[in-house]
């Protein structure tokens, strides 16, 4: 309920309940030129609904766990498909299977938003950091992955110096991990600086991550 009501707030569709998941669009069935924009003020809405639901549960004792979001724009079929008897409203193309395997990259990066680059290009709103490049299981081509960043969560100088180690970090720049040690000790609940820091650790480099599971 409170995850619909986020999407629908922002004009969004549900189309799907896929098991534990809720799938929405944004552009379609009328076209929304800010459909992306609109996307992820809906996602920080889901967020802020879902922890405050985590919350509630777990003080009642159940060990409710996190809702993660993957967010991305592109070309795909939205229409009726299906026979004569039976039929549905839907959307198919690839651009499902890369919202879907951003929603996945939160668990391993620790956010609990993730958008593509394309999202990051398109939206005017809201404005991103860059987290890295993943190959993800089946796929042969690195999938720029972003963070939208919260206002009630980062300041602007903090996104300005987590840019700045990360172009270093990009750059192969050798200062690169102890700039983002610094980074942990300002911020120890920063998930991405925190990520960066486990992989460098197990003899990663750059940016570029590939992964071997979904």
């Amino acid at each position: 309920e409170g995850v619909c009501a986020a999407i629908f707030a922002h004009g969004g569709l549900v189309n799907a309940f896929l098991g534990d998941g809720v799938l929405a669009f944004f552009g379609a069935p009328q076209p929304q030129a800010d459909h992306a924009d609109r996307a992820v003020s809906a996602a920080f809405d889901i967020d802020r609904f879902a922890s405050r639901f985590s919350a509630e549960q777990r003080a009642h004792g159940v060990n409710f766990l996190h809702t993660r979001i993957g967010i991305h724009t592109g070309i795909a079929f939205v229409g009726m498909v299906g026979s004569h008897e039976k039929l549905q409203y839907t959307a198919l193309g690839d651009i499902l299977n890369t919202a879907s395997r951003l929603e996945g990259l939160n668990k391993a990066i620790g956010t609990r938003i993730c958008v593509s680059g394309d999202i990051a290009k398109t939206v005017t709103r809201h404005r991103c950091r860059p987290v890295g490049a993943f190959i993800v299981k089946g796929r042969h081509g690195a999938t720029e992955v972003f963070e939208p960043i919260d206002p009630e969560r980062y300041t602007e100088t903090w996104v300005e110096r987590y840019q700045g180690v990360y172009h270093a970090l990009e750059a192969d720049d050798p200062q690169a991990p102890a700039l983002l040690a610094r980074l942990r000790e300002a911020d120890a609940d920063d998930p991405c600086v925190e990520f960066h820091l486990r992989r460098l650790a197990a003899g990663g480099a750059g940016v570029l991550t590939e992964m071997h599971e979904k």
